[in-house]
């Protein structure tokens, strides 16, 4: 049953590959693609990176690259890999960037080079790209909040933990996080901080809001930080699940035990492996002379105990593949 819940979940990612079109068109005699996520410490980014390395299967030509920074937030590295990989002669390039200001030098090389540049998940800005993919942060991040006030009857402290500054993902989930607080007049927001999308940090962060408030419930931008508060609420005396609601994002297999087990109570799933997917698709076309969106929104899913297993099982999967 479990195995048929996760092959469901994959033939559905790879059904609305389909509508988008997949198109095997193969002009090119070698491509060669190179795929730079943020970091292969953070599931989301490992999801994206096997996405388009399993989209690279299908295609006879396709010689697909992956490479990340040693951890979030390292944007000047970021950019020499982008460049080194450019040096290198890459056909075309998937990128997860860092900061989305900073992140432009990279970029505005790789048109120089005439090397098609798909970005995911984290928006470039002050540069044009080729397509952007990536989900409704703003309406995902609210979507999360409002399960979590609702969960507390509409009433209680609140603590946002942001991720990255300067990174869109960070940014316009927070701003839906935000958001839906502010539907529940009884909902306080106590502090909203950046945690850099960090465990450690998150769990420092966390220990320092805890010196100045009483919190009913935590809100994170990505489930390393979620684990990070966790530690830190737990030193503080909060039963996990009982004293305090936890609302995350992405689906790291950590995070779904505890979501399995009724301590978190909902994270998000951005549907990482169809960025990558696509991602890794549209730069082949636009090599091959093939038109690509200029823009595509990602679907989001919100998981609870009810529906965790199939997720859970991926999850694990995942944390195993080998690139």
């Amino acid at each position: 049953m479990k195995a048929r819940k996760v092959l469901s979940i994959l033939i559905g990612g790879l059904l609305v590959i389909a509508l988008l079109g997949f198109t095997g068109v193969q002009a090119k005699d070698k491509i060669t693609i190179g795929v730079v996520v943020k970091t292969m410490g953070n599931p989301f980014f490992r999801e994206i990176a096997y996405g388009a390395k399993e989209a690279g299967k299908l295609y006879d030509n396709v010689d697909v690259i992956i490479q990340a920074t040693a951890k979030e937030g390292e944007i000047v590295e970021q950019i020499n890999i982008i460049e080194n990989l450019i040096e290198r002669g890459v056909d075309g390039l998937v990128i997860t960037p860092q900061n989305s200001k900073g992140i432009a030098p990279a970029i505005i090389e790789a048109r120089r080079a005439n090397v098609p540049c798909i970005v995911v998940d984290t928006e470039a800005q002050d540069v044009e790209v080729d397509s952007f993919i990536g989900m409704d942060n703003v309406e995902a991040g609210m979507v999360i909040a409002e399960m979590v006030c609702e969960k507390l009857g509409g009433k209680g402290n609140v603590a946002i933990l942001e991720g990255m500054a300067g990174a869109s993902s960070s940014i316009l989930r927070s701003e839906g996080f935000r958001r839906g607080c502010a539907k529940f007049p009884g909902i306080k927001i106590v502090a909203d901080q950046n945690a850099d999308y960090r465990r450690d940090v998150g769990q420092r962060v966390m220990a320092d809001i805890l010196q100045a408030h009483h919190v009913d419930a935590v809100i994170c931008c990505n489930d390393l930080m979620a684990l990070g508060a966790i530690v830190s609420l737990e030193e503080a005396g909060y039963r996990i699940g009982k004293d305090v609601i936890i609302g995350s994002y992405d689906i790291s297999d950590e995070i779904l035990e505890e979501v399995k087990a009724g301590r978190v109570y909902v994270t998000g799933y951005h549907w990482g492996k169809l960025q990558g997917w696509w991602g890794l698709q549209f730069a082949v076309d636009m090599i091959n002379g093939l038109p690509v969106p200029k823009r595509v929104v990602s679907p989001h899913s919100e998981i609870t105990k009810e529906k965790v297993e199939p997720y859970l099982e991926f999850a694990k999967m995942l944390k195993k593949y080998k690139f």
